[in-house]
């Protein structure tokens, strides 16, 4: 049986990652907190979007975050293992612009 998640402060028809979470979290300060949904970095004092899991607060960049975290928290927790390890030579293309790509 899994342990119940309160969630507070949610805003509702946010999108995850969108543009004005992205710069409110690229805007704190360092010593944010990791998103554990899509793992971007949050300020939990000015940040909008937590939930409490088996007694330790999560925090979110958007709802969206939130609500995925919500629905199975044991997904987003649990480490991610690779299926094998990348060659130092591989070349990153990023998803969101194909144009751009660097060995790393």
């Amino acid at each position: 049986m899994s342990t119940p998640v309160h969630i507070s402060a949610t805003e509702s028809g946010k999108a995850c990652c969108n543009a004005d979470a992205r710069a409110a979290a690229n805007d704190a300060s360092s010593g944010g907190e990791r998103d554990p949904v899509c793992g971007m970095t949050v300020d939990p004092e000015s940040g909008t979007h937590h939930a409490e899991h088996q007694g330790k607060m999560f925090h979110f960049c958007s709802a969206r975050c939130q609500e995925k975290f919500v629905a199975d928290p044991a997904h987003y927790l649990q480490p991610r293992e690779r299926s094998h390890p990348v060659p130092l030579e591989s070349i990153y293309t990023c998803p969101m612009h194909p144009q751009i790509r660097q060995q790393g």
